[in-house]
């Protein structure tokens, strides 16, 4: 068994107050009542068209917990992984260790890792969790967003604010059509077919 978990949230988001507030025809300066909402529904939007993709959309941390090397030869990584941190586990003994960097294989195409040619996954105590990736993933910074990622969320966030009063103390579980067009080729299908 596997589970992912956020060790480091992005620094930024892929798209700024400026431009939401430009696409929405917001071009009084003194008009900033609505800043702090807007804001935190660009962080809403961002975190919504990450869980539909499968994937990071800006830099990020992310620790990889399984209960054992054994139970998979291969570990599916957040998709847009750029690096991995470190490889560590939980020996026979009860100790931490951590893996060498040339023990494993980093496939940044695929956002997976292997053992290195030739090595075999070590052994661990039996145990939930004795194995932690901590992995880096994400396109990088705004700049490197596709175009149509940045979209889906400027429309999404606008779809929120002109559809304001409807959703006043509702958690938001809908995602517009024109949304999930613009993301559906982004989609990381790995373990799901």
């Amino acid at each position: 068994m596997t589970t992912l978990r956020l060790k480091t949230a992005p620094a930024t988001e892929p798209v700024t107050l400026a431009e939401m507030r430009s696409m929405m025809g917001i071009n009084d300066a003194d008009d900033t009542a609505r800043n702090s909402v807007i804001t935190a529904r660009i962080a809403a939007a961002r975190e919504m068209a990450e869980e539909f993709t499968r994937k990071a959309i800006i830099t990020q941390t992310w620790a990889l917990y399984a209960d054992a090397f054994a139970l998979a030869c291969v570990f599916d990584l957040k998709a847009n992984l750029q690096s991995v941190v470190s490889v560590q586990y939980i020996d026979a003994d009860g100790v931490l260790q951590t893996l060498a960097s040339d023990q494993y294989y980093v496939d940044t195409i695929s956002a997976r890792l292997y053992p290195a040619y030739g090595v075999t996954w070590p052994s661990t105590r039996q145990q939930p969790n004795a194995v932690i990736i901590e992995h880096v993933a994400g396109y990088g910074n705004a700049g490197n967003v596709p175009q149509k990622v940045k979209e889906a969320i400027m429309f999404l966030v606008a779809h929120w604010e002109n559809f304001q009063p409807a959703i006043e103390g509702a958690r938001i579980t809908t995602v517009p059509w024109a949304v999930e067009q613009l993301l559906r080729s982004e989609i990381d299908y790995r373990g799901t077919l």
